[in-house]
């Protein structure tokens, strides 16, 4: 049965907030020089917010949504 769109947007949110493998990946390409320092800057800088405000986002959205039902 498919997920709901609420069902959808809450694994979305929680998925988000997993950064560990964002920075090994971005580690490891920097490290390999197939990236450049601002863009790993660029890319640390991105996972952080996504760490930070995901589960704020999560909460709001699973309060939201358990009021309207």
């Amino acid at each position: 049965m498919p997920l709901r769109r609420d069902e959808v947007i809450t694994v979305g949110l929680a998925m988000s907030a997993w950064g560990e493998f964002a920075f090994i990946t971005a580690t490891t390409a920097r490290r390999e020089g197939l990236m450049d320092e601002p863009t790993f800057s660029a890319v640390v800088l991105a996972v952080m917010m996504s760490v930070i405000l995901s589960p704020t986002f999560l909460r709001l959205h699973i309060s939201r949504s358990t009021k309207s039902v």
